[in-house]
């Protein structure tokens, strides 16, 4: 399918999806996929199932994480957020994607953070090829 899916995350992508959120960035301790990918093996599988892949034609292109903002409270909180440099066009589409639902569920509120870099891109898209 042509676009950007949000996509629960299947164990057997999750190098895909390690390598995609270290993918251009320079903020992380670390850019090697591995630490992060064996965190991520080694969680119990309810916390994993909090994590998301954005996908554009099958292939993993992005991060999401939506959790709640502290152990046992709602879905509402966006984290581990990251599209891979070639992806990064569709910065408001994903944005919008993670946080349905949330808003699905009822939530009040959305809590997320983000890295600098991305708002750059939000405020001025023609200079990332925007895809919209």
């Amino acid at each position: 399918m042509p676009g950007l899916e949000l996509v629960p995350l299947e164990s057997s992508e999750a190098d895909a999806y390690w390598k995609a959120y270290v993918a251009g960035r320079s903020d992380l301790p670390s850019a090697n996929f591995v630490a992060y990918y064996e965190r991520y093996l080694a969680q119990p599988p309810e916390d994993q199932q909090t994590y998301f892949a954005f996908e554009e034609n099958g292939q993993v292109v992005g991060t999401v994480r939506i959790a709640g903002a502290a152990p046992g409270e709602p879905s509402n909180a966006l984290s581990f957020f990251s599209l891979v440099p070639a992806a990064r066009g569709w910065l408001r589409d994903a944005i919008l994607a993670a946080t349905e639902p949330i808003i699905a569920n009822g939530a009040s509120k959305v809590l997320a953070s983000y890295d600098d870099a991305l708002t750059r891109i939000a405020e001025h898209p023609q200079a990332d090829g925007n895809r919209n």
